[in-house]
């Protein structure tokens, strides 16, 4: 079952890229978004068609996040934007003059 998916769209996010975002959005349910949250220790909150982290703190989310990431080997680079995305085969990120394999 899906929960007010009909309501997401690429304008409630900050990319410059809204197809990129459109795409994970047609391709992820609310329950499989659910689900990796609370694989993460993360507990959703809803209100007003809007899931958020039931600690109120995106920090929270963020943190878990990354230490998930350390935690599989994967590297960190905290100070790179990332400008554009490609996914062929796999993902490879694009940074100024840098191209990082994802």
């Amino acid at each position: 079952m899906q929960y007010f998916t009909y309501k997401i769209d690429s304008s409630n996010y900050y990319s410059s890229d809204p197809s990129f975002v459109n795409s994970i959005i047609n391709t992820v349910n609310y329950k499989a978004l659910e689900k990796i949250f609370l694989d993460f220790g993360i507990i959703l909150c809803v209100k007003d068609w809007q899931a958020f982290p039931l600690s109120i703190d995106g920090k929270n989310v963020v943190e878990l996040l990354e230490h998930s990431l350390l935690q599989n080997g994967v590297k960190i680079d905290k100070n790179c934007e990332i400008s554009r995305i490609e996914k062929k085969e796999k993902f490879t990120l694009f940074s100024g003059k840098k191209t990082l394999p994802a």
